[in-house]
């Protein structure tokens, strides 16, 4: 499945950043920053539950940058990110694929 930003939103599945419309979001030219939520940056869950870099695997992303504030680790926001409706839907979508604990990286 191709992944790039041209690729319809009708044939691939949204990353977190489109589906919450957030601001932190790197756009892929601009240097990258601090200022950049991390799961929009390339790494290696690129292509986890078949998303682009962590958009489909926020939950397990450091320092995300969910409602405008720095988050921790996966232990740290697993429980606030159970209750997120992004999560919720990436769930429905991957189904028994879901990976919600990525090993190795």
């Amino acid at each position: 499945m191709d992944m790039n930003a041209d690729t319809c939103p009708e044939e691939r599945h949204r990353n977190c950043w489109e589906v919450k419309n957030c601001p932190y979001s790197w756009n892929g030219s601009d240097p990258v920053s601090r200022a950049h939520c991390p799961a929009s940056i390339p790494g290696k869950l690129d292509g986890l539950n078949n998303g682009t870099y962590g958009g489909r695997a926020c939950w397990a992303v450091r320092g995300t940058l969910c409602g405008g504030e720095v988050q921790g680790d996966i232990v740290e926001k697993l429980s606030s990110c159970l209750e997120c409706d992004f999560l919720m839907q990436v769930y429905e979508e991957e189904g028994k694929n879901i990976i919600l604990i990525p090993t190795g990286f």
